[in-house]
């Protein structure tokens, strides 16, 4: 038995002992106080077989139970059994050690960031032997495991290491198209010929991603709404179209293409034919709609339409009305006149027809005379003149420049004063030029 007592004492019951570093002069009688003179006495790779010289050589009681050393080597070799737990064999050899095989380290890593459904993701397997350096090499044989349905591909079904040696290998594994999102175990083992001590498992985690979202189209969704009282022939109502793309953010921007229709001889003009829109985007565009002078009295269907390039999904129709009031007669006996152009909107160029029908009393005012003043937006004006037929209607046309300075675009008035006898009456209406 050997004892490391560092400048302490020595009771005399470890006679027969070997002690280093004691008190001077209290080593016990028959025990060995100096350097031991071992092979190794480094903690990480003690080895305590007795070096050429050493004092504990020989020195230990001999007893009979005792015939081999920790390495099962004959005890005593010498005259005498060797303090220690090594016995110096006969010829100054070197005991003889013998293997002891341990598990092994196992280790599988790689990346645990989630990826797509059918991704290939490569894991590292690290293998080290923990066989004593008096053991062989030894040939492990390695196996994995993925979910079923799934492929994973070992770079080496094997690998031979010495006692202390590390290798390593790649594990990729690729999950089906279909896998759903989550996390998943895949794994890899290692055995040998050795039996049991040498196998050993190891695990990661392989992420599937949520997948990534489709395009799924909508019909939009539109609508129209504008005023709903009766106005009078010719006269111009805007309404106003909605449109909201309904398909699934992961569809891209869509083109929209709109339509008007109105009764025939009647104008309507959108401000804006087409409206791109992201999914869940939503816009507006007008509708001008002027009925013809000469409509009758009445409630009359105003439509707009859309529609893209992606096809059936994406069409849909709205409508409102536009009424038209009954002209009210006059009183008995007063004058009265009833203005109104041919169109609500004209363009450079155009000749704009004004109409009045001029009554007395209820009855057709014959002969009455009708002066229209056309304003433009920006005060200058123009009068034109007209007599009533036998109908009571008196009809005049001006022709608008084809030049911008002379035709501003904007809203021009047409107040139209009816005379016969000495009485009068005024009425007044409007247009565009665009």
């Amino acid at each position: 038995c050997g004892h490391y007592a560092y400048n302490s004492s020595a009771a005399l019951t470890y006679s027969g002992n070997a002690f280093w570093n004691v008190k001077s002069g209290q080593c016990p009688s028959g025990s060995v106080c100096s350097d031991p003179r071992l092979t190794r006495t480094a903690m990480a790779d003690f080895d305590a077989t007795p070096l050429d010289g050493s004092p504990l050589v020989d020195k230990a009681p001999y007893l009979s139970a005792i015939t081999q050393d920790f390495f099962k080597n004959p005890r005593p070799s010498g005259a005498a059994a060797d303090i220690g737990a090594v016995e110096r064999q006969s010829g100054g050899g070197t005991p003889t050690p013998s293997c002891s095989r341990n598990a092994p380290s196992l280790a599988l890593s790689g990346s645990t960031t989630a990826v797509a459904a059918g991704s290939t993701v490569s894991y590292t397997v690290t293998l080290s032997n923990k066989d004593s350096s008096a053991c062989a090499s030894t040939t492990f044989n390695l196996a994995r495991s993925v979910p079923s349905g799934w492929t994973g591909t070992l770079g080496k079904s094997t690998l031979t290491l010495a006692p202390g040696a590390s290798g390593s290998t790649t594990l990729s594994v690729v999950s089906p198209a279909s896998a759903t999102q989550g996390s998943y175990g895949v794994g890899v083992g290692v055995g040998s010929g050795n039996g049991g001590i040498h196998t050993r498992n190891a695990s990661a985690t392989y992420n599937v991603a949520a997948p990534a979202a489709t395009c799924s189209r909508a019909a939009p969704a539109f609508s129209i709404s504008g005023p709903t009282g009766a106005v009078a022939a010719g006269s111009t109502v805007r309404y106003t179209l909605n449109v909201t793309n309904r398909d699934s953010s992961a569809c891209s921007s869509t083109s929209f293409n709109l339509a008007r229709s109105v009764p025939s001889g009647w104008t309507g003009s959108l401000n804006k034919s087409t409206a791109t829109l992201a999914p869940g985007a939503s816009t507006s565009a007008t509708l001008d709609v002027a009925s013809a002078a000469t409509a009758s009295a009445g409630t009359y269907s105003i439509g707009a339409g859309i529609g893209s390039n992606v096809g059936g999904i994406h069409t849909a129709n709205a409508s409102a009305s536009y009424t038209i009031q009954a002209p009210q007669p006059p009183p008995a006996g007063e004058l009265e006149q009833t203005l109104g152009t041919d169109k609500g909107i004209y363009r450079r160029g155009d000749t704009v027809r004004m109409t009045s029908r001029v009554v007395l009393g209820g009855q057709a005012a014959g002969g009455a005379n009708v002066s229209f003043v056309v304003t433009n937006p920006y005060g200058a004006s123009e009068t034109y003149t007209a007599t009533a037929n036998a109908n009571g209607q008196a009809t005049a046309s001006a022709t608008l420049s084809r030049w911008w300075w002379w035709a501003p675009s904007g809203t021009y008035t047409v107040r139209a004063t009816a005379t016969r006898g000495n009485v009068s009456t005024t009425d007044e209406t409007s247009f565009q030029v665009r």
